[in-house]
């Protein structure tokens, strides 16, 4: 085996490192993360940011959608969570 093909050989069956990132704290972001995302969607009706209650979520071409009720009002909304690494600018 080559010098550089014993390096590729060390670099992919590398163990893992596990996280320096407690996950107490890792919890935590994802639940500040959801609750920002729940409390800023845009309503028609009331015509700005509101809460998003009694929602449900499924995935398209990678993203999240998010399909719910005002709080504040019940009108139907909606709030897309892109985190597909799809390139739609065009360019």
């Amino acid at each position: 085996m080559s010098n550089k093909e014993s390096s590729i050989y060390a670099y992919a069956t590398e163990a893992v490192k596990p996280t320096d990132v407690p996950l107490e704290l890792a919890a935590k972001e994802y639940a500040e993360a959801r609750e920002r995302i729940l409390k800023h969607v845009f309503c028609g009706k009331c015509r700005g940011s509101v809460g998003m209650v009694r929602f449900t979520g499924e995935e398209e071409n990678g993203d999240v959608i998010l399909k719910g009720s005002c709080a504040v009002c019940g009108q139907e909304v909606v709030r897309v969570v892109e985190t597909s690494e799809r390139d739609l600018s065009g360019n």
